[in-house]
C-alpha cells in the first residue's frame, strides 16, 4: 500500500464515513468520527480491504487479512478522541491548536471544529465506541 498528502488538504474535526457495500461493519451510516490528519491512504496492500470512506478521503478505514483471518483494523480517524476527557481535551483540542500553529488549518477552522465537536460529542462518542467494538469483534477479542 501507499500513503499520500490528502488532495483536499488537512482534515480536522468531525467527518462522515460511508461504509463500503460489502463491509457494513460500522453500524450507523454514515459513521461520524473526529479527524486530525493531512495524509491519507492512497492504495491498500493486497491483503487489505477498505471498510469505507468519503468524497475527500476514499479509504477512511481498512481491514487487513492473513490467510483469511482478520489481523488488523485501522481508522484514518481517531476514535479515542471522543471516548474520554483525556482524549477530547488532552489530545484532540491540543492537536487542533498545533495544526493551526503549523498553518495546516486556520484559527476559524480550529474554532469551528472545536465548537462542532463539543456540540456532537455524545453522538460521536457512541459511534467511536461502536467502531472500536466492531474492530475488536473482527479481531476475535469479543464474542
Amino acid at each position: 500500500g501507499s500513503a499520500a498528502k490528502c488532495p483536499a488538504g488537512p482534515q480536522a474535526g468531525r467527518k462522515a464515513m460511508t461504509a463500503d457495500q460489502d463491509y457494513k461493519l460500522l453500524g450507523e451510516a454514515p459513521c461520524e468520527l473526529y479527524y486530525t490528519h493531512g495524509d491519507m491512504v492512497k492504495e491498500l496492500p493486497i491483503c487489505a480491504k477498505s471498510l469505507g470512506g468519503n468524497g475527500k478521503v476514499p479509504i477512511e478505514a481498512a481491514m487487513y487479512m492473513n490467510e483469511g483471518k482478520v489481523v488488523a483494523v485501522t481508522f484514518q480517524a481517531h476514535p479515542e478522541y471522543a471516548t474520554s476527557d483525556l482524549g477530547f481535551k488532552g489530545t484532540f483540542q491540543p492537536i487542533l491548536k498545533s495544526m493551526e500553529e503549523r498553518e495546516d488549518i486556520t484559527a476559524e477552522e480550529r474554532i469551528k471544529a472545536t465548537q462542532d465537536a463539543e456540540a456532537t460529542l455524545g453522538r460521536v462518542k457512541k459511534q467511536s465506541v461502536n467502531a472500536v467494538i466492531m474492530a475488536g469483534t473482527q479481531l476475535g477479542w469479543f464474542p
